[in-house]
């Protein structure tokens, strides 16, 4: 299983809505969905919270690595695509069931940079599509994407759906009345499988688009600046008419924190059935106060109260602003018709509206501000009273506590009833039915009581008549026969009761006179006696057992269960003008109940490996371990009913269906992995006997233990506590990936239906993590050159090959980030020797460390091993020696495996930044073989091709690991020079037509053999090969072809070119396989070549032109190549002047010509075999011993024969 993700990424192009290739939603296999509760309005500049739901849809499928893409409009309405200031709602954090939920945020930049592009990609951090490839997920500019990993490996297909709680928080710029819209989608990183494996298991997404704004699932969040929200001080919302029950409403005004509404006025419009009669506080000091009419109902606008505060912050808490008013609901309303029928009594209901209005400014100065731009007005009524004119309600308690805190079988409940009648009604023949449901019975030993305030007289509590009230058990039939429900009914005959104790059993309002008002409606103002009230109280015990209905077919009473008791209060009006009786009845009703308390779950890691002293700040474990898991139920009584656990151990590390056997046995002892039992608190067992059946689901990864039911007759308090212990697969998975164990507790009751309870614990799988380096990091080689020049850290000392140790000092990891162990090295030659270091490094939290860790490298040719060895060394970061085992063939064939210390302990410890012990160098020496060639570059890799989590685990090397380290040896150089000429007119480089120059061309051999060398030196036109004057060597240098001297007479010289200018141009030595055998690397083996060269008179050489010649040395593929100094070629130019004196003449006249020869401007060479010819003209005769030199140099001849003069000059300067 490979569970580790090395991300890269392909930028997207911007606004892609389709899906990526090889990621799209699937119609089988795993099916994520998300879903979003966001609330629909939020406090400008406040935090909040919302919760992103994940599940699991498939009806079979497990899907592996869940997370939730979150899409936060952080721009908000002015934020303008990241260009200005943002005035959304940003990400603040995530929890699950409380714990830390792994984040990621990514915002989505502007992917063209300035101008109208407003649409960014950025690289999701887990899902990939089938090439391997990070998706890229695209949206508004300046928003953020929010990644969540959930905390589980995986989520199968029945698992409860994950609740992740957001928190997050709008701007307090944020726009008053704008929608912010908040996307999602869910997604499984790894896909259907564990293994990451991309290519046909790619990720699986509830929403593949890449566009983030067509995902489907989203939730609409509105900014407000301020709410209203109105509290009823009363009984149930309603309320006996009349002055002597006034009652009070609050309305809070809740500001947004941070802002300040001015001139707030708080309007409260009392319907014309309402009557005011003072403002009792507000919070601030109200500035103001505008009241309504008091202590009558009005018409608008006379009903309406305005309290204003000048000016209101918004802090904590829902109330910035608050005003309690009080009032009653009168006789008549504001029209003067009576609010309730004096005829019936029949109920009214009076509908009360407020609404707040303020003027703001906002922080943000892009929004406008204004006057009463702050409003807030609830759609609707915000409160809504019922006028009686009698009333009930009903309340209940635990009396008497038995058990554990909380309603239990065998408490004692008391009920209270609570009456009142109408300051402007009476009634007669009052009875009050209570009925209480079965799992309750009557408490015969609490006689109930009756305390009653009437009009002139007032009854303290005391017990009531048994002749006054019944208590009606027929149907408690004992039998869930339908006919029979297993109720009490209880009939209290109020008004009898009033006349046994001297009364006249008339219950009469307190504005209405004893004897009645001799006719006409009771006034308050000439008569008024109080509130007429009533209480009642009475007692019930709660069973061990329903006698006849029990849904679920458990007659237990159990947790959970729900005890209802309703009650009626009827009575016959009375005419109030003397108090005979009407035709008409009135009532109310009301009700009350109790729940049997349920029990708290618990979630915990017990031991590990089974000790129970852990570091718990993460817990931590790694592969192998044996962790104990707890959960614990405290059972307020021991009635239970379908009582069982659901455990969902974390795949893929955990396999649920190892735990096959339950040890029913009460003990601290933590259980061998494979195993459950009780733990130490568990005293359920003690009372029932109850082994709970033990049963795994494959599929889920569950394991259920399932209790059933169960009845306590003594209803004792007890706990269950389970242990289980699993062990940690030693697969290759994530290493510091937080996973969550879930439990999860179900509960049937009796008649109000199944609980569930959720409860987690986390732990932190720590693995290892290697990697591997390899640097050079020592040579004996002189003049060696380091790439990088630093072979490592400072903190160590890497010496010479041959040595043990290899280096001395201390390697960490912090050392190794600065100096990275990872040189090549260059400028050896044959027979040197090089020291080679693998570094491994675990930057893995593992806590056992690196088990079975094997490497191997490779021998290439060119190398071989030293006479003394490899000298191969393994030690830790702190220096200290370490064994290995050779797996065949060594280091260069099978490999070796470091050794583990034990079953328990790796070879590489975890991750310490430090210590060193995270680290191994494992150094070895080569010598550059005599066989090697010059400027050969030797690789050799190093292969880390195994290591595991656990002894004998699985290779966490899915694609094995490697680095290489490259020698490259030194390559002969050549050097060509222009030794010579053999013209002494000439001078440096400057050569005449027929000039010989001599070339001398060193080859410098490295040490190391040479194979198909050959030395080719071709000139340029215009030159000509003459002669090869000698060809040496150094002592050391041989060659295949036998003597340097039979090179020498092989040699070629060939055409070069066309036509006779041409030739001789090229020379080859072929000189096959040279062998410098020496072993000293301070002198150089050098091979030397002297040859001769002419400049021709041809080839285009004038004066001016460069000549040069290139010499190219090839060995095994490789060439260099050398040329000498150019050579300028010098020629001369002669002009020849004539002058005749004289110019004319007769027959017989003699005539002397002077003949001048001398070099032009432009001639920079001397001239050589100069010949001047003159023909003396026909007509002319030669006077003999006339032909003279003048000036000048002297000819070499002068003569005059047939009539034709030639002088010459073996040399013109």
């Amino acid at each position: 299983i490979r569970w580790i993700l090395a991300c890269a990424f392909a930028l997207a192009a911007v606004g892609l809505s389709q899906a990526p290739l090889g990621v799209l939603a699937q119609s089988s296999g795993p099916t994520p969905v998300v879903t979003l509760n966001a609330p629909a309005t939020q406090f400008i500049g406040e935090d909040f919270s919302f919760t992103v739901t994940f599940d699991n849809a498939s009806p079979t499928d497990v899907g592996y690595g869940p997370f939730v893409d979150v899409v936060f409009p952080v721009n908000g309405a002015d934020g303008a695509a990241g260009t200005d200031t943002a005035d959304g709602i940003d990400f603040l954090s995530a929890t699950y069931l409380g714990s830390p939920v792994t984040s990621t945020q990514l915002t989505f930049p502007d992917a063209d940079g300035t101008g109208p592009g407003t649409t960014g990609c950025v690289t999701h951090p887990y899902a990939v599509d089938n090439t391997g490839t990070p998706l890229q997920v695209c949206g508004t500019a300046g928003d953020k994407l929010v990644v969540l990993q959930l905390p589980f490996g995986s989520f199968t297909n029945d698992q409860p759906p994950a609740a992740i709680t957001v928190n997050a928080s709008l701007s307090n710029l944020a726009d008053l009345s704008t929608p912010l819209t908040l996307a999602a989608r869910a997604g499984f990183q790894y896909g259907a499988d564990a293994l990451d494996n991309p290519s046909t298991d790619p990720s699986i997404l509830s929403d593949s688009s890449t566009d983030s704004s067509t995902w489907t699932t989203t939730s609409q969040l509105t900014p407000v600046l301020m709410t209203l929200t109105k509290i009823y001080h009363g009984p149930e919302d309603e309320t006996a008419t009349g002055p002597n029950f006034p009652r009070q409403y609050t309305i809070q005004v809740d500001i947004a924190d941070g802002q300040t509404v001015t001139n707030l006025d708080v309007f409260d419009d009392l319907p014309n059935n309402l009557a005011y009669l003072k403002v009792v506080s507000t919070s601030p000091a109200a500035s103001a106060i505008v009241s309504p009419t008091v202590g009558a109902p009005a018409n608008p606008p006379n009903n309406q109260l305005k309290v204003t505060f000048a000016s209101v912050t918004g802090g904590a808490g829902s109330a910035d602003a608050t005003v309690t008013f009080e009032y009653f609901v009168p006789q008549y309303d504001a029209g003067g018709a009576y609010v309730l029928n004096p005829e019936t009594g029949d109920d009214v209901k009076s509908e009360n509206q407020a609404r707040a209005v303020g003027d703001w400014d906002p922080v943000d100065s892009r929004d406008p501000s204004g006057t009463d731009n702050a409003v807030a007005d609830p759609s609707g009524v915000e409160h809504t009273l019922w006028d009686k004119s009698i009333a009930i309600q009903k309340s209940v308690a635990v009396a008497v506590d038995t058990g554990a805190a909380g309603a239990t079988p065998g408490d004692t409940l008391e009920y209270t009833l609570d009456f009142q009648v109408s300051d402007f009604f009476a009634f007669r023949s009052v009875v009050i039915t209570d009925t209480f449901s079965d799992g309750q019975r009557w408490d015969a030993t609490f006689t109930p009581t009756l305390s009653f305030n009437g009009n002139t007289y007032v009854l303290t509590s005391q017990a009531i008549t048994t002749t006054n009230y019944t208590v009606d058990e027929s149907q408690i039939g004992n039998d869930p026969d339908p006919a029979t429900d297993g109720s009490t009914t209880v009939i209290f005959r109020v008004s009898d009761e009033l006349i046994t104790r001297g009364r006249n059993g008339k219950l009469v309002g307190g504005c209405v006179p004893p004897t009645g008002t001799g006719g006409g409606d009771p006034d308050c103002d000439v008569y008024d006696d109080g509130g007429t009230t009533g209480q009642i109280k009475f007692r019930t015990v709660i069973q061990q057992n329903f006698s006849d209905t029990y849904p679920s077919g458990d007659s237990s009473v159990d947790q959970g269960d729900v005890l209802n008791n309703a009650v009626l209060i009827n009575g016959n009006l009375l005419n109030v003008s003397d108090l005979t009786p009407k035709s008409t009845w009135e009532d109310d009703d009301s009700s009350a109940g109790v729940q049997i308390a349920r029990g708290a779950l618990t979630k915990s890691v017990y031991a590990i490996n089974g000790s129970t002293s852990f570091s718990t700040n993460p817990i931590q474990v790694a592969p192998g371990d044996q962790v104990t898991y707890r959960f614990t139920y405290t059972l307020i009584s021991s009635d239970i009913e379908d009582l069982k656990f659901v455990d969902y151990p974390p795949l893929p590390i955990f396999n649920a269906t190892t735990v096959t056997s339950f040890d029913p046995t009460v003990s601290a002892a933590a259980p061998p992995s494979g195993q459950a039992k009780f733990g130490p608190d568990d005293t359920f067992f003690a009372i029932s006997g109850i082994t709970p059946a033990l049963s795994s689901d494959a599929t889920a990864n569950s394991l259920t233990f399932n209790f059933g039911d169960f009845d306590d007759p003594q209803d004792r308090p007890s706990k269950v506590d389970i242990l289980f212990t699993v062990t940690v697969s030693d697969d290759p998975f994530a290493d510091g990936l937080f996973l969550t164990n879930q439990v999860r507790e179900t509960e049937g009751s009796t008649n109000s239906g199944a609980q569930a309870l959720d409860a987690i614990v986390m732990i932190q799988l720590t693995e290892p993590v290697l990697s591997i380096k390899k640097g050079v990091v020592a040579t004996d080689g002189n003049g060696a050159v380091f790439s990088p020049t630093q072979v490592g850290p400072s903190t160590a000392t890497f010496n010479p090959p041959g040595s043990s140790p290899a280096w001395t000092g201390t390697i960490s990891s912090t050392n190794l980030s600065a100096a990275p162990i990872n040189s090549n090295l260059s400028g050896v030659d044959a027979d040197d020797l090089v020291t080679f270091a693998i570094v491994l490094e675990n930057t893995g939290m593992g806590l056992r460390g690196a088990f079975d860790v094997t490497i191997s490298d490779t021998l290439p040719a060119g190398f071989t091993t030293p006479p003394g060895g490899l000298n191969l060394q393994a030690r830790d970061g702190t220096g200290a020696s370490l064994t290995y085992t050779d797996l065949g063939g060594g280091l260069f064939g099978a490999g070796i495996r470091l050794d583990d210390p034990g079953p328990n302990t790796g070879s590489i410890a975890s991750y310490d930044a430090n210590n060193g012990k995270n680290i191994v160098i494992i150094t070895y020496d080569l010598q550059v073989a005599a066989s090697a060639a010059p400027g050969q570059v030797l690789t050799n890799t190093a292969t880390l091709f195994n290591y595991a989590g656990a002894e004998g685990g699985p290779d966490h090397t899915l694609t094995d690991k490697t680095d290489t380290a490259t020698v490259t040896l030194v390559s002969p150089q050549i050097n060509k020079w222009l030794a010579g000429t053999n013209q002494s007119f000439t001078s440096g480089t400057n050569v005449a037509i027929g000039e010989i120059i001599t070339y001398t061309t060193v080859i410098t051999v490295p040490e190391g053999t040479s194979s198909s060398v050959t030395l080719v030196d071709t000139l340029d036109k215009g030159l000509a090969f003459v002669d090869l004057v000698s060809l040496t060597a150094s002592p050391a240098l041989s060659t295949s072809k036998g003597t340097f001297n039979d090179v020498l007479t092989g040699a070629s010289i060939t055409n070069q070119g066309s036509g006779t200018a041409n030739q001789g141009r090229k020379l080859t030595l072929d000189f096959g396989t040279v062998t410098n055998s020496s072993t000293d690397d301070s002198d150089d083996e050098q091979i030397t070549l002297v040859y001769r060269a002419v400049v021709i008179n041809g080839g285009s050489n004038d004066r001016g032109d460069r000549r040069n010649n290139s010499a190219v040395w090839s060995w095994n593929g490789n060439t260099i190549s050398a040329a000498a100094t150019n050579a300028t070629i010098v020629e001369p130019t002669l002009v020849l002047s004539k002058a005749a004196s004289p110019t004319t003449g007769d027959a017989g006249d003699e005539i002397t010509f002077d003949l001048a020869v001398s070099h032009d401007g432009a001639s920079n060479a001397d001239a050589f075999n100069v010949v001047l010819t003159d023909t003396i003209p026909a007509g002319m005769t030669f006077v003999t011993d006339s032909l003279t030199h003048t000036v000048g140099l002297t000819p070499t001849s002068m003569v005059q024969s047939g009539g034709l003069i030639t002088v010459t000059w073996d040399s013109l300067p």
